[in-house]
C-alpha cells in the first residue's frame, strides 16, 4: 500500500469459506457507503472525487487484493482512477475500504494548509465508517453465519 492509502482491515475468525466471502463482501458494500455518507454529512463533498473514488476490496486466504494506483494520474482525465495492481496475496481474511486520491489522508486527518498556515481540522470519514457501525458489522456476520 502507498502513503496515500488509508485502509482499515477487519479479521474474521475461520469460518467456512463461502460463509468468509459473503461477510467481506457485505462488509465491504456496507462501509463503503458509511465512508461516502460521512464525507456528505461532514461537508467534505466539493466536486465529489474523494467521495466516488472509495471502494472496497475483499481479500480471503486464497485470494489476491487489487489496488487502484496513482501511476501517471496527471496526464489522465480528472475521474482517471489508476491501473489495477496487486497488492499482496493474502494469508488473512479482510475487507479493505479506500481511495487513491492523494488528499484522502489530508481530508481524514487534518493537515496545515500550505497557503494560509492554519490548522485544518480533521474531518474523518473511514474510521468511523467501522467504528459507528461495529454493531451492525457483527450483526451481518452472525446472520450469515446462520444461513
Amino acid at each position: 500500500m502507498s502513503n496515500n492509502d488509508i485502509s482499515l482491515k477487519i479479521h474474521l475468525e475461520e469460518f467456512p469459506k463461502e460463509k468468509i466471502e459473503k461477510i467481506l463482501e457485505e462488509w465491504g458494500l456496507l462501509l463503503e457507503r458509511n465512508a461516502k455518507e460521512n464525507l456528505t454529512n461532514n461537508g467534505s463533498v466539493v466536486y465529489g472525487r474523494l467521495k466516488n473514488s472509495i471502494a472496497y476490496a475483499t481479500a480471503t486466504h486464497s485470494g489476491e487484493t487489487l489496488r487502484y494506483t496513482k501511476d501517471d494520474a496527471k496526464t489522465k482525465p480528472k475521474n482517471y482512477m489508476g491501473k489495477p495492481e496487486k497488492v499482496s496475496t493474502n494469508d488473512e481474511n479482510a475487507v479493505y475500504v479506500g481511495t487513491n486520491v492523494y488528499y484522502a489522508a489530508y481530508v481524514e486527518l487534518g493537515h496545515i494548509n500550505a497557503k494560509t498556515g492554519k490548522n485544518v481540522p480533521p474531518k474523518p470519514y473511514l474510521k468511523p465508517a467501522v467504528m459507528d457501525h461495529k454493531d451492525e458489522l457483527e450483526a451481518i456476520a452472525k446472520e450469515i453465519m446462520k444461513e
